[in-house]
């Protein structure tokens, strides 16, 4: 299992979402929530709570919440 951190483009869920990629253009790939949320909270001034974390990303499991969980297979 891995996470994938996406956000709705633009803040509007109507539009889709899109993902944080990694140098390679490839999905940027966590081993755990806590690991993303981390990496997340380095990013800013002020880290963020859980709640407002949940509230601006969503977790993404790539096992579970994609069509082709293949994608996402570590060499």
């Amino acid at each position: 299992m891995s996470i994938v951190i996406g956000r709705p483009i633009d803040g509007i869920s109507l539009n889709g979402l899109e993902y944080l990629m990694d140098e390679n253009g490839e999905y940027k790939l966590f081993d755990s929530k806590e690991d993303a949320k981390a990496f997340l909270n380095s990013s800013f001034e002020e880290p963020l709570t859980d709640d407002e974390l949940e509230d601006n990303f969503m977790f993404l499991d790539s096992e579970t919440d994609f069509e082709n969980p293949e994608a996402f297979e570590k060499d």
